[in-house]
């Protein structure tokens, strides 16, 4: 999920990926059935790397990158503190006479929710990605009375937010952020500031927040995401479901909003877009 972060590396078959994670899991300790294959990985001929991933509550994300540092040395390991998402170049079946793949540790508080978040169907017309931008777009222009808040200028311009995000490793969660004024006076910055809620409460006291909620459970997810509680994460697995749902479940004015934020996660030229998504892309 994180492209190439390690020089050297190419793509592995599908047959080479279960002696591969093998390697992984007794270089670092890990058990081998703690390992879980995200996205298309082992779905299809060709993977471009191994994504997996490891609960950060019963595994150290230090302790297993200062293993296989020892393993494959340090020019061969990317570790963001950040993302919670470590890369590798390991070699495919244990073996350098075979090649380097990249394989992708990522650290995540539920596997569940990873599985989710990172699920790619091999059959759809576009890549898992995709599907993950128009769930992002969703969540990200849900506005429930008494839940969330937004405030605008005159000219329509979003100053200040307290919503929900789609975040791949940690589930849906309260957001809080705010547009800050430019040094000089003279309007706005064109960027948010995300901020903790502490300090969002402190810059707006005149807000009464509702509880910050954070949903992990999948099934729950996907109710809350279209209000249909007979829906279930397997009516979202591809981006053409989802398609299918916003057309269905919303008014144009909140497609289009969905379909705007969805393309702002875009990197060009990287995948197949619905059209619905490229007409935003700048």
């Amino acid at each position: 999920m994180s492209g190439r972060a390690v020089p050297n590396v190419g793509p592995i078959r599908q047959e080479d990926i279960p002696s591969t994670i093998e390697f992984v899991s007794k270089q670092t300790g890990v058990v081998f059935t703690d390992l879980h294959p995200l996205g298309s990985v082992g779905k299809v001929p060709v993977s471009g790397d191994i994504d997996l991933a490891i609960s950060n509550r019963t595994y150290n994300s230090a302790w297993i990158h200062s293993r296989l540092e020892e393993k494959v040395g340090e020019s061969n390991c990317v570790y963001n503190r950040g993302t919670g998402v470590c890369s590798y170049a390991v070699p495919i079946c244990g073996s350098a006479k075979n090649g380097l793949t990249q394989v992708d540790l990522m650290f995540v508080d539920n596997i569940d929710w990873a599985k989710f978040a990172y699920f790619s169907d091999p059959n759809s017309k576009y890549k898992g990605a995709v599907r993950t931008m128009l769930l992002m777009g969703i969540v990200a222009t849900m506005n429930s009375n008494g839940i969330d808040y937004f405030r605008y200028d005159d000219s329509g311009q979003l100053l200040v937010r307290a919503g929900s995000t789609f975040d791949l490793n940690r589930g849906i969660r309260r957001i809080f952020q705010y547009r800050p004024k430019r040094k000089n006076g003279s309007g706005y910055l064109k960027s948010m500031l995300t901020v903790s809620r502490e300090e969002f409460e402190t810059l707006f006291p005149d807000l009464h927040l509702a509880p910050a909620i954070t949903i992990l459970d999948p099934t729950f997810a996907v109710e809350v995401m279209f209000g249909d509680y007979s829906l279930t994460p397997a009516d979202v697995g591809t981006a053409e479901q989802v398609l299918n749902l916003i057309r269905q479940t919303f008014r144009k004015e909140r497609q289009q909003a969905i379909f705007e934020k969805a393309a702002t996660r875009v990197t060009k030229g990287k995948f197949v877009l619905p059209p619905e998504i490229q007409a935003y892309v700048k």
